[in-house]
């Protein structure tokens, strides 16, 4: 009855958090931000004509701080966020809800499972102390589910009953 879509961060890419990051990216930070909206918007339109109802969780990554020196918060993946949600608020014809972070995870629920979602979690979580690190996240969130990204492959580990999952 809907369909549910992470945002994991690092989809715009600073310019001022290690040197030379700014001559790096694909254009400016308006630039790219331009082209992501562009193409997850036309993404969730078109899941949404697909299947109703869509909902969007969102958190920000490293690359799109503002710099090392301001909050993690400040950050061009919120501002991407933020846009979205006012899309999804004006526009009635999508049935389009985008959830925006109000520190660098969020927690949701989907059915009857507790998600918690950041976007750096650890790089292996079967080894002893990564995987002490990620049970407590999802013992503080009360976790069944956690999702992350960051890293650049893709992975799926279990702790009991629970599920983690690395988007890469």
């Amino acid at each position: 009855d809907e369909f549910v879509v992470l945002l994991a961060g690092d989809i715009v890419d600073g310019e001022l958090i290690f040197p030379a990051q700014g001559y790096q990216a694909e254009g400016d930070v308006f630039k790219q931000m331009k082209i992501a909206y562009k193409i997850i918007w036309d993404g969730l339109t078109r899941l949404a004509d697909a299947f109703g109802s869509i909902k969007v969780y969102c958190v920000p990554g490293n690359h799109g701080r503002s710099s090392k020196l301001h909050s993690q918060m400040s950050n061009w993946d919120n501002a991407l966020y933020f846009g979205l949600q006012l899309a999804s608020s004006l526009q009635n014809e999508h049935n389009i809800a985008v959830y925006t972070p109000h520190q660098m995870w969020m927690d949701f629920k989907v059915r009857n499972w507790n998600v918690h979602t950041r976007h750096i979690g650890v790089t292996q979580a079967t080894t002893a102390g990564p995987g002490r690190k990620v049970q407590n996240w999802m013992d503080q969130h009360n976790a069944d589910l956690f999702f992350f990204g960051h890293y650049h492959n893709t992975d799926m580990f279990s702790n009991g009953y629970r599920r983690i999952f690395k988007n890469g």
